[in-house]
């Protein structure tokens, strides 16, 4: 019996069909939903829950909530996030930083850390291919020791987008 495609692979072979189609070599994703729709006849997806959309909401809300540590003069995420499996559910558990156990704790910045090194070895893989595909061109580098630049950054005086002068 053939493999049956999931949607992440239909929707990625439509992307190189509509590349070979229109012979766009760069894209919005707006624009290409709209073409696969009105052309040709991809159902919509239906739209998320009230309840849902408002949960996501929610998240980046907490996400966003920062306070400044007397102490050091640095900003801080006041609520973390660990995502537990009960059953076949999962939930997104936040608590603030103040009341969370150092279990709670660990698994929020653990997760956050594997996040960033994911990210950091895809980025490295891309910059190797692109590299190497691009041989008469001065290679992108990727830094992939963030102490030093970390460290810098913690030094800087933190400054809001609102602070920013663009006149």
């Amino acid at each position: 019996m053939p493999r049956r495609l999931t949607k992440t692979h239909d929707l990625q072979r439509a992307i190189r069909d509509f590349q070979q189609q229109t012979g766009q070599v760069e894209f919005d994703t707006s624009e290409l939903a709209s073409h696969l729709i009105e052309k040709e006849g991809w159902e919509a997806p239906s739209p998320e829950s009230s309840q849902s959309l408002l949960a996501k909401q929610l998240s980046r809300a907490l996400r966003q909530v920062t306070k400044l540590d007397e102490a050091t003069g640095h900003t801080y995420r006041a609520f973390h996030h660990v995502q537990e499996k009960h059953g076949q559910t999962v939930l997104d558990l936040w608590r603030h930083i103040d009341d969370a156990p150092r279990n709670f704790m660990e698994r929020s910045l653990k997760a956050r850390d594997d996040q960033v090194l994911r990210t950091l070895v895809q980025m490295s893989f891309d910059a190797e291919y692109w590299n190497r595909n691009h041989p008469i061109e001065e290679p992108i580098p990727v830094i992939t020791d963030h102490t030093l630049p970390v460290e810098i950054s913690k030094l800087a005086p933190m400054v809001e987008d609102d602070d920013i002068d663009l006149d």
